[in-house]
């Protein structure tokens, strides 16, 4: 079974940006409740998507770097990115269901 995987400031590039295929990223904390509530969700997904969707989590305060060029003001965030390029955002803890919707919307089937 598939889980996701942790990235640094100094492998973001390669393991999201230049990515094959879209990269669901969890900008998180592992003082932070609500990340802790999306945690189990994050896994289902990297599971359940094996092979069209990489889930990758970034620990917000280990790897200020990216934290700061994506502009991740709260947590947790997932930001969706394609082609090196941010396709879509969800701010605070949603729903598998709302995520799936969203990853729909950008044209990732399920």
């Amino acid at each position: 079974m598939t889980k996701p995987t942790t990235t640094t400031d100094a492998r973001f590039r390669f393991d999201v940006l230049n990515a094959e295929g879209p990269v669901l990223v969890d900008f998180f904390a592992d003082w932070c409740p609500s990340c802790q509530r999306i945690s189990p969700t994050l896994d289902e997904l990297a599971a359940d998507w094996e092979g069209r969707l990489k889930v990758v989590k970034v620990d917000v305060e280990r790897n200020p770097a990216m934290t700061k060029a994506h502009g991740i003001q709260s947590m947790p965030t997932l930001v969706l990115f394609e082609g090196g390029e941010e396709q879509a955002r969800f701010v605070n803890v949603i729903r598998r269901a709302a995520i799936e919707d969203r990853l729909a919307a950008v044209g990732l089937a399920a």
